[in-house]
């Protein structure tokens, strides 16, 4: 595997301070209400509320795409879907990753750009969000449709780097994004 992003990125973290930026403020708030709402482990699903921030969050001026779908969603639906995803375990973490990615993605409109938006700011310490731009740093492909396998890929590559590097996945996922906007 080509690991020539790994000193861009780790150069990049170097001069750039993530506190500075609006898109990881935003990250952080987004996170903080989740965690207080649903609690530390989760016992919680999603209200609609904190949903459609994911949404505005995740998808920004794509939102509209499938939003017509997403409308579909309940808030009943969508609490329980949630929350079962959000109790799973299993001691396989590719595993338990693929499960919750198929889990949220059933709900309408949810496809695994969504589901590991969730995840990863849900579980910030574990995951991260498959992008067309994450991808493209990593594995110098241009695609912007992904399978739970593919996010499997990602995430081990996350894992591998964070664990080499001493950070955690959101750092991780924040930075490589970052890498592709400059």
């Amino acid at each position: 595997m080509n690991n020539a992003w790994h000193s861009k990125i780790l150069r990049l973290a170097a001069t750039h301070n993530p506190s500075s930026d609006d898109d990881w403020t935003t990250t952080e708030t987004l996170r903080t209400d989740l965690r207080d709402f649903l609690g530390s482990p989760p016992i919680h699903g999603i209200d609609p509320a904190l949903f459609d921030r994911i949404a505005d969050w995740k998808l920004r001026r794509q939102r509209a795409r499938t939003e017509k779908h997403r409308k579909m969603i309940n808030p009943e639906m969508l609490a329980s879907i949630t929350r079962c995803a959000f109790d799973l375990t299993h001691t396989d973490t590719r595993c338990l990753a693929i499960v919750r990615l198929r889990v949220l993605s059933s709900l309408p409109g949810v496809g695994p750009g969504m589901a590991s938006s969730i995840m990863a700011l849900v579980f910030p310490n574990q995951y991260g969000v498959i992008d067309y731009r994450v991808w493209a740093v990593i594995f110098g492909d241009e695609r912007t449709q992904f399978s739970a396998t593919d996010y499997i890929k990602y995430l081990e590559t996350i894992w591998d780097f964070c664990s080499r590097n001493n950070w955690l996945p959101q750092k991780a996922d924040y930075f490589i994004w970052l890498a592709y906007k400059k």
